[in-house]
């Protein structure tokens, strides 16, 4: 028997295509689930309920009515440091050093500022607010020139 090789490679090629057949078919005997023998066990519902109150509280206390008027509390604190998000955007040629010192916050200074605080008017100011255009409201269905 004389072996060429075309032979060779024939086997080759059978082989190659024979293996992974096998090893798919390996991989599927194992995907099979098998029964659990120690299936997990599942919890209980958490229970919150208080119980009995007179374990806590004795009899004088529980049969003591409450006062009309509660007790005021008082906490002190301080006011945390806004986030970037919230801190007001200079304007004019600030905007442009706070877009130097702040580049992944510079997109900001392209929008309007939600946190500009408008200060209020009275009806004594003439101005216009601050980016507001009005025009005169005049009277309707008359002509003017």
């Amino acid at each position: 028997m004389q072996v060429t090789v075309a032979t060779m490679l024939e086997w080759v090629v059978l082989l190659s295509l024979a293996l992974p057949s096998s090893a798919v078919h390996a991989d599927e005997a194992k995907a099979t689930p098998l029964p659990a023998r120690n299936a997990p066990v599942k919890p209980a519902p958490l229970d919150l309920s208080l119980g009995d109150i007179s374990r806590f509280f004795n009899a004088g206390e529980l049969a003591t009515p409450l006062p009309d008027e509660l007790e005021e509390i008082v906490v002190r604190g301080h006011k945390p440091e806004p986030l970037p998000e919230q801190r007001v955007i200079p304007q004019g040629l600030g905007a442009i050093f706070y877009a130097v010192a702040n580049p992944l916050h510079a997109w900001r200074i392209f929008l309007p500022d939600p946190n500009v605080q408008i200060p209020d008017r009275s009806e004594d100011d003439v101005r216009e607010p601050p980016g507001a255009y009005r025009a005169r409201i005049l009277q309707p269905g008359s002509i003017y020139d």
